[in-house]
């Protein structure tokens, strides 16, 4: 079945939503924009990117030999007066801007919570840590147990929601990842009002 995405009465692209999770609302596939949606894909996309380098500059204040190690209120703070946040706020607000749209193929509106457009160069550009991290395990201090116990909490949190997310995940894509690779260039993920309105 086809899909396509609107911005402001806009065709920017068509989906088939063909990889979906199926016991949740979250939908997955390729996406292949018009020529008008190709030139809007820079604000579509640019969040990532930011938040990446919002991310960077927020995990540098949890370095321990970092003079700006704070928490709290005074860390959203001293975030807030950086240019990334700056950034990120920006590339926020012209996404929004886009008012994205699903619709069926009869053209009706499908009712979603967000839609995300993923640029998988950018994706694939990211070598390494994607938060640019070169710390060692001395960064950390002396073994502390109420930490380690926190993060073990946290990972398992993280492990248990990757695997909800993957069950029922249908369609298997062995891509080949290399720069001539056929990768579709972008992707969408949609998070769905009603779960019965993608089948």
């Amino acid at each position: 079945m086809s899909y396509t995405l609107w911005s402001r009465g806009r065709l920017l692209g068509s989906t088939d939503l063909g990889y979906r999770y199926k016991p949740h609302r979250s939908r997955m596939g390729d996406f292949v924009p018009t020529e008008l949606g190709e030139k809007l894909m820079p604000i579509a996309t640019g969040l990532n990117p930011t938040v990446m380098q919002l991310a960077r500059v927020s995990r540098a204040m949890d370095r321990p030999d970092s003079n700006t190690a704070v928490s709290g209120e005074e860390r959203l703070e001293r975030l807030r007066r950086t240019t990334e946040y700056a950034d990120y706020a920006a590339a926020e607000a012209q996404s929004e801007a886009l008012d994205l749209e699903l619709r069926g193929s009869d053209g009706s509106v499908i009712a979603t919570e967000w839609i995300g457009i993923r640029d998988t160069q950018f994706q694939l550009s990211l070598d390494g840590d994607p938060f640019g991290d070169d710390w060692s395990s001395e960064d950390f201090g002396p073994f502390d147990p109420e930490r380690e116990a926190a993060l073990e909490k946290a990972i398992e949190a993280d492990r248990a929601l990757l695997d909800e997310m993957h069950e029922g995940f249908e369609d298997q894509h062995d891509w080949d990842e290399s720069p001539d690779s056929d990768l579709p260039r972008y992707q969408i993920h949609v998070r769905l009002i009603d779960n019965k309105s993608v089948p």
